[in-house]
């Protein structure tokens, strides 16, 4: 099974470089450009099944993909969701580091343990994303494509806990607003696939939310 993650396109949030975590954003006229250019990238492929966070931002990324594919039926799911940021959201980093130095600090060493104020650690994250994935598992044949419409926090999440088996690599792996990630199932491991139908995987840059 081959699962191909989208980050939905820029918010002004992201434009801004603010915590969106789980606001109801909706998607800047860039934003709107890039959800239709990854779809019309999608559109050559075969899907089997498209999923989505039920946040604004990613159903509107969504949306686009399915226009080419209309024989599927979008499924959104809370599950897929950003990491809650609690009372970050909507604050920039420099914000955050002039209100909440100590905490900011003890959240970037440890955020699998430590959660934003009010927010959410990775491991409740990783509780919420671990069940939706093992769902879909069972749910698709081995020979199936699916497309996975969500943010960058659980993006991160799955190729540095799943794929990798490295939790502590979690901010080693970004990717940008309309990019894509491609991993493969073979029914016993993860494999992260470099390149796939003209896609890439993405290995740096800034990811919240």
């Amino acid at each position: 099974m081959r699962v191909i993650w989208v980050r939905h396109g820029q918010t002004k949030d992201n434009e801004e470089n603010r915590y969106g975590g789980e606001r109801d954003t909706e998607l800047t006229p860039l934003g709107q450009k890039e959800s239709e250019q990854v779809a019309t990238k999608l559109a050559k492929i075969e899907v089997s099944g498209l999923y989505c966070s039920d946040l604004r931002r990613a159903q509107e990324t969504a949306t686009a993909i399915q226009s080419h594919h209309p024989h599927l039926h979008l499924r959104t799911t809370a599950q897929l969701r950003e990491l809650s940021f609690g009372e970050w959201e909507g604050l920039t980093y420099d914000d955050v580091y002039r209100l909440d130095r100590e905490w900011l600090s003890c959240w970037l060493d440890d955020p699998w343990q430590v959660s934003p104020p009010r927010g959410e650690t990775l491991q409740e994250m990783s509780g919420r994303l671990s069940r939706w994935l093992s769902s879909i598992l069972t749910a698709h044949a081995l020979t199936e494509t699916v497309v996975v419409v969500s943010h960058g926090g659980p993006i991160r999440w799955f190729m540095a806990d799943i794929v990798r088996r490295r939790p502590q690599s979690f901010w080693e792996t970004s990717i940008p607003n309309g990019g894509c990630l491609i991993a493969e199932w073979n029914g016993q491991q993860w494999k992260e696939m470099k390149a796939y139908e003209g896609f890439v995987s993405y290995e740096s840059g800034e990811g919240t939310g």
